[in-house]
């Protein structure tokens, strides 16, 4: 215990009412549509007039930290406009193990949280674990997930695993070398398919690709790892290299520019923090499924299933291309991610070793 109260302190949670929060956002430029009066539910229990004026209270636990790299923020700052748009009070978690997290889910529910969104698949054991002691309080896992064990206050938001096929098909028309790579952090199923949407993306775009090497460097914040995950396959001759990984990335980057090669991002557009070395990046769009998750909550109409999204549904999106790439592959890029819109190409998923 003497650990998890540790773990508890170093932990950062801030409680917003919806006044703080949109204070906060009008000093930034922010502007977000309030939900009018609430119809709150929790547990899978229907929306009543007795819950009117009920304020929901809302948590978000993150792996990594909430203010860098590219996925955790990515997902709080979805989590953040929810909060304002339906008038939410909230906390958060962040740095979370996986291990430990029954107990930080334990500590939200206890308090009395309506949602506890847990911001990774890598969370669904703990939450499966936790919720059937709180059944007025619901436990949402997003991004990937593939059961709710049957609980009724249990549901995931699960995302197409295919967000890096497009920027594969561009590290695939990009490489001189014919030898790509990927730095992985930690090779839960959701992230090893990830891994294998850009290998195959590329390998689609390219079937003249040689070798596609994966690292796992079982973090997703250790920058180190990732640099020298990525010199290491730079210097075996791949010459772009994509990430499924958080603020690690950086160390991906700056391999990349260490040694004059290219690297493809992901979660965020990466391509507007590191234009020297980044081709494109495929992006969770998450503000979407979390403006669905809290209006489903307040009107009472959250289910317990999985919500599925990907590229259709716009819950995937393209982020921008690197001005260095060729107009002519950046429409075939373009045109291959139609065809994953519209359906006339389909990927079917596959994991990449976990080791």
């Amino acid at each position: 215990m003497q650990d998890l109260d540790k773990h508890l302190e170093r932990v950062v949670r801030r409680q917003m009412s919806r006044r703080d929060f949109l204070k906060g956002a009008a000093a930034l430029g922010m502007t977000f549509t309030v939900a009018g009066p609430l119809l709150a539910a929790c547990g899978g229990s229907e929306g009543s007039s007795d819950a009117a004026d009920k304020t929901l209270k809302a948590a978000f636990i993150s792996n990594g930290e909430v203010g860098v790299g590219n996925f955790e923020i990515t997902g709080y700052n979805a989590f953040n406009e929810m909060v304002a748009t339906y008038g939410m009070e909230s906390e958060y978690a962040e740095a979370t193990p996986y291990e430990q997290a029954p107990e930080v889910l334990t500590d939200f529910a206890n308090r009395g949280f309506d949602l506890i969104i847990a911001h990774s698949g890598g969370f669904q054991s703990a939450a499966l674990q936790v919720a059937p002691d709180f059944p007025d309080s619901w436990f949402v896992w997003t991004i990937d997930g593939d059961s709710t064990g049957g609980l009724p206050n249990c549901a995931i938001y699960a995302f197409s695993t295919n967000i890096n096929y497009v920027s594969g098909a561009v590290a695939g028309m990009m490489t001189k070398t014919n030898k790509i790579g990927v730095v992985g952090a930690i090779p839960i199923p959701g992230i090893r398919e990830e891994v294998a949407s850009f290998i195959d993306g590329a390998k689609y775009a390219n079937p003249k690709i040689e070798s596609a090497e994966v690292i796992w460097i079982n973090s997703f914040m250790d920058a180190s790892k990732a640099k020298e995950a990525a010199l290491a396959m730079y210097g075996r001759g791949a010459d772009v290299i994509g990430h499924v990984t958080d603020q690690a990335a950086a160390g991906l980057f700056q391999a990349a520019r260490d040694t004059g090669n290219r690297a493809c991002g992901e979660c965020y557009d990466e391509v507007t923090t590191n234009p020297d070395v980044v081709l494109t990046a495929g992006i969770f769009n998450e503000s979407l499924s979390m403006n669905d998750l809290g209006k489903r909550l307040t009107e009472g109409t959250l289910q317990p299933t999985i919500y599925k999204g990907g590229w259709p549904e716009e819950w995937i999106i393209q982020g921008s291309y690197n001005e260095a790439i060729p107009e002519d592959v950046v429409a075939k890029a373009e045109a291959i991610k139609a065809d994953l819109i519209s359906g006339e190409l389909v990927w079917d998923p596959r994991k990449v070793p976990a080791s």
